[in-house]
């Protein structure tokens, strides 16, 4: 069954932030940005955009960070309250064993237990009206019983760069999370397949919601330039691991260059690994065989990625598996055309042939036919109307739009549960 696009019909309609009364909201999360770096991570930056957001229409909001210390502090205008992971006194005896044999499932139950302790001290002084969690390492295990959502950002299971190690402590860690997951009965996310994939696995009772992710376009670029004359730019952003499609990305660029040599491929992004190895010696050899048409980059400041994005002729997004990556919305918003898998949950953004490009399957010389045909072959009038359709597209993730539609969902939470009066309130 086809999801409903972010503009278009959807599981929960908001009715605007002018009909929306205020509500403390908690949010939940294992990621935040640190000092003045904005953009560390795909979660940090959401949750950052949605609760400032949220505060700036008024919301009291606090921001429970599970971290490496118990500390309340302001960050740009939010109250942060860090809690680092500890197990309660009675497990404490316990805790050495479990740590040495089960280190990622214990910290894990003692980073959720943790995190519900300052989240119920906080409720007491200043009352809660909705959390939102995150289901990044579990936050929710242990869940207070107030109104609560869960926002899907990752997955065990699919965004395991190393599956062939099943471990029991990867068993257990993946175990908590799925019991997380099940314990929220309004769960939503921005991203319809990985969402396809959590209901198959779990058997949900009911389908995750597809909510908009909020979008500021960046207003900054920098003057640095990546095109070669006469030659086209194309270029792959992100971490270069396995569920992000390594494989294929790279076999896909030999492929195409030992039959094109008027294109240059930019990588701007960390070497992460495939089934535990690193890729960064299957990047060298690339960048060695190709050294005029394969540039690497490990890091680019965000002005300069924004300029590449605008520079480029299009963008790949090879995911094996992912869940709606932001590399998509900044490039769309400099007129970059995405070319990306079909497994990437992109299918609320990009229409196939109208705003960007869709390929499915993990064929290299079909990959690679698609980018000769977008780069050289597409007529001007053709690229200028996708375009056009990328503007219009992009309107449905303005930030107004996605916290309209985030405020109606927290309300729903409330209404429901206080509608149920065998649901306790705290």
């Amino acid at each position: 069954m086809a999801r409903p696009g972010p503009a278009g019909a959807a599981s929960h309609r908001a009715t605007g932030s002018a009909e929306a009364h205020l509500m403390h909201i908690a949010f939940v999360t294992c990621e935040l940005n640190r000092g003045e770096e904005l953009y560390p991570g795909g979660l940090a930056t959401y949750t950052f955009n949605v609760a400032s957001g949220m505060r700036e229409r008024g919301h009291p909001v606090t921001v429970f960070l599970s971290g490496s210390r118990d500390l309340t502090f302001d960050f740009k205008g939010l109250r942060v309250v860090e809690s680092r992971p500890r197990l309660p006194t009675v497990l404490r005896p316990l805790a050495a064993f479990l740590q040495r044999r089960l280190p990622a499932t214990t910290e894990r139950v003692a980073r959720s237990l943790a995190l519900r302790r300052s989240i119920r001290s906080t409720h007491r002084q200043a009352p809660i009206d909705v959390i939102h969690y995150s289901n990044w390492k579990a936050t929710g295990l242990f869940r207070l019983s107030l109104p609560s959502v869960l926002r899907i950002s990752s997955y065990d299971p699919c965004f395991d760069n190393n599956p062939r190690s099943l471990h029991l402590d990867k068993r257990l860690s993946w175990l908590t999370e799925s019991i997380c997951i099940r314990r929220f009965e309004r769960i939503f996310g921005p991203g319809d397949h990985l969402a396809a994939i959590i209901e198959r696995d779990l058997r949900l009772p009911r389908r995750i919601d597809i909510l908009p992710t909020p979008f500021r376009a960046s207003q900054t670029t920098s003057g640095t330039s990546f095109r070669q004359p006469g030659k086209h730019l194309v270029v792959y952003a992100g971490t270069i691991s396995r569920f992000k499609g390594a494989e294929l990305l790279l076999a896909l660029i030999a492929h195409y260059l030992e039959r094109h040599s008027d294109t240059v491929f930019l990588l701007a992004g960390k070497c992460g690994t495939i089934d535990g190895r690193s890729v960064r010696a299957d990047v060298d050899a690339l960048v060695q065989s190709h050294p005029d048409a394969v540039l690497y980059r490990p890091h680019l400041e965000r002005d300069e990625l924004m300029a590449a994005f605008a520079q480029s002729d299009a963008v790949l997004v090879t995911s094996l598996v992912d869940n709606f990556p932001n590399t998509a919305l900044e490039a769309m918003s400099r007129k970059a055309i995405v070319i990306a898998s079909d497994t990437a949950s992109l299918g609320t953004l990009i229409e196939d042939g109208r705003n960007g490009f869709i390929v499915r399957g993990r064929d290299v010389g079909h990959w690679a036919d698609r980018i000769r045909e977008t780069v050289a072959d597409l007529p001007s009038d053709r690229k200028a109307g996708i375009r056009l359709r990328m503007e219009e597209t992009l309107q449905g993730f303005s930030i107004a739009h996605a916290l309209d539609r985030l405020e109606a969902y927290y309300q729903e939470a409330i209404d429901i549960q206080g509608s149920n009066p065998t649901r306790p309130k705290s």
